[in-house]
């Protein structure tokens, strides 16, 4: 890439140089922060203010408007096929079907790029559009100028967020939050969930993952199995927050849980798969340390506990990194990868409660369950340092 930028540059000294990648260049548009975009890129392009550099991977609508990114290049995502909305509690990843596409018009003075949601055929967000040759100390999409006047979203005067559990006796829990008054100022509601006042959790709600509440008119978010015990104290603090992570005015919510119909189900033979070595799980708190990322460490649980019950079933489990990343931990089943998602949210300390949903599917033709084997969690996307899990728990309902 290096030899053909510089080839590039000096055949068409006048014009734009557009670069193409799978992955985006670390540290540019959104979700290029991690291990699996590419600091190798950033170090070939930063200085090259001629480069319009072009990329995917991230799965992230093209209206987000961190898509477009300007410091001593600019980088443009192109959006996605399908959009993964990650769940903040590992359940199955949902995604949904997208088609975004960018239309360039390419001036002697200037650049305009144009969103369209291909569904449709209509243009889904306003037109970015600066001058060429951009210059970096004064280009619009400079992400520290852009903060300042993103608007930040606030909750509406007078509003409650409200807990409703779905039964009595309860498994899964719903938190329900009213409007902002700008509801397209919202890039994700952080939520810190409290048991009895020490802090047991901290999770992002988007607001793609929410539904409507016909009873309320509010948007409802969905609590997981596992995540609150029955006839319990908590309380809820719900920040929204900009696509620059700048917060708007807290909600706070106590709430007391009914009866859990959750049955829990002696666990043993868990193995932490470290290293290329399984390491039995014998005690109630344990810790390893890495000197590697992705992917680095598996949580196996036995299979004939888990996987040929029939039922529903989860399991939750206290997890803490020293590093300063925060890995993302997948579930893993069988020959399926990827049954859901959880990812640290930025700047919290820990422990967290992770909690993951599954359901069996039984092949008639087949004649079993799936999985037939055992059950993982995979902790990857980290950075070296210590972890540590405690208060592994399995249950039924």
């Amino acid at each position: 890439m290096e030899s053909m930028l510089k080839k590039a540059e000096a055949e068409y000294p006048d014009k734009p140089v557009f670069v193409l990648t799978h992955a985006p260049a670390q540290g540019t548009v959104y979700r290029s922060e991690g291990p699996n975009c590419c600091p190798e890129y950033r170090r070939i392009l930063d200085g090259h203010s001629r480069v319009i550099h072009l990329s995917g991977h991230v799965h992230t609508p093209v209206f987000f408007d961190r898509q477009i990114w300007q410091g001593s290049f600019t980088a443009v995502n192109g959006g996605s096929l399908t959009y993964w909305k990650d769940d903040p509690f590992g359940r199955e990843s949902r995604g949904q079907n997208a088609c975004d596409a960018l239309l360039f018009h390419v001036y002697a003075d200037r650049l305009r790029i144009f969103r369209f949601d291909g569904i449709s055929g209509n243009e889904c967000a306003p037109c970015w559009e600066f001058p060429l040759p951009m210059i970096p100390e004064t280009a619009s999409y400079n992400p520290e100028r852009r903060k300042i006047s993103c608007p930040i979203p606030e909750f509406q005067s007078g509003e409650t967020a409200e807990f409703h559990a779905e039964s009595v006796p309860f498994v899964y829990g719903k938190l329900l939050l009213p409007k902002t008054v700008a509801e397209n100022t919202v890039h994700r509601y952080r939520v810190r969930l409290c048991e009895q006042e020490k802090k047991i959790a901290v999770f992002d709600y988007f607001p793609v993952s929410g539904r409507p509440d016909i009873q309320t008119g509010k948007t409802a978010f969905d609590f997981p199995a596992g995540m609150l015990d029955g006839n319990k104290d908590y309380s809820a603090t719900v920040t929204p927050m900009n696509i620059f992570n700048r917060e708007g005015k807290s909600l706070f919510l106590a709430f007391r849980t009914p009866e859990s119909a959750l049955k829990t189900v002696p666990l043993s033979g868990v193995m932490l798969e470290f290293e290329g070595k399984r390491i039995p799980v014998t005690q109630e708190e344990f810790s390893f340390s890495t000197t590697c990322s992705t992917p680095f460490c598996r949580l196996v649980l036995p299979q004939e506990t888990l996987a040929l019950t029939g039922k529903n079933w989860g399991v939750s489990f206290n997890f803490a990194c020293t590093s300063h990343g925060r890995p993302a931990i997948l579930m893993a089943a069988g020959s399926r990868p990827f049954w859901g998602r959880h990812t640290f949210p930025e700047g919290e300390e820990p422990y967290h409660r992770h909690c993951f949903d599954f359901t069996p599917v039984f092949f008639p033709d087949k004649n079993r369950w799936f999985p037939e084997n055992e059950f993982s969690v995979l902790l990857r996307e980290g950075e070296p340092g210590e972890y540590r899990i405690r208060n592994i728990r399995c249950f039924t309902y």
